[in-house]
């Protein structure tokens, strides 16, 4: 946290001007590594406090939870594109519209169907 952006010397302004003068930023983290972090500013000094910094880290948590989410989706999503392409291409391979999750069962000769 800064309580003014102006007179400390940790934040380092670029240009002449910025119009805000409190800051402050939480880090956020997915399982335990660094992927980003989130950072709120107001035009007067000193408007930020300690639930402020309480609020924003667990809106920091939240939001790096949401991104993981949106990550591990899009992962997911790019798999099932390439395993349907694979299967797609497969003799008598289901399609996405007909694989209903069931799977075949097999006797001792490997025949798919029978008991």
């Amino acid at each position: 946290m800064i309580h003014d952006t102006h007179t400390d010397e940790r934040y380092e302004r670029i240009g002449d001007w910025q119009p805000f003068r409190s800051w402050l930023g939480a880090p956020l983290f997915v399982r335990g590594d660094l992927i980003g972090y989130l950072a709120v500013e107001k035009t007067p000094p000193g408007f930020y406090d300690e639930n402020t910094i309480k609020l924003l880290g667990d809106f920091a948590y939240a939001a790096a939870i949401a991104l993981e989410n949106v990550r591990l989706f899009e992962e997911v999503e790019k798999r099932r594109v390439y395993l349907e392409g694979v299967l797609g291409s497969a003799p008598d391979a289901p399609t996405s519209g007909s694989w209903n999750g069931t799977r075949a069962r097999r006797d001792c000769s490997g025949t798919p169907g029978r008991k």
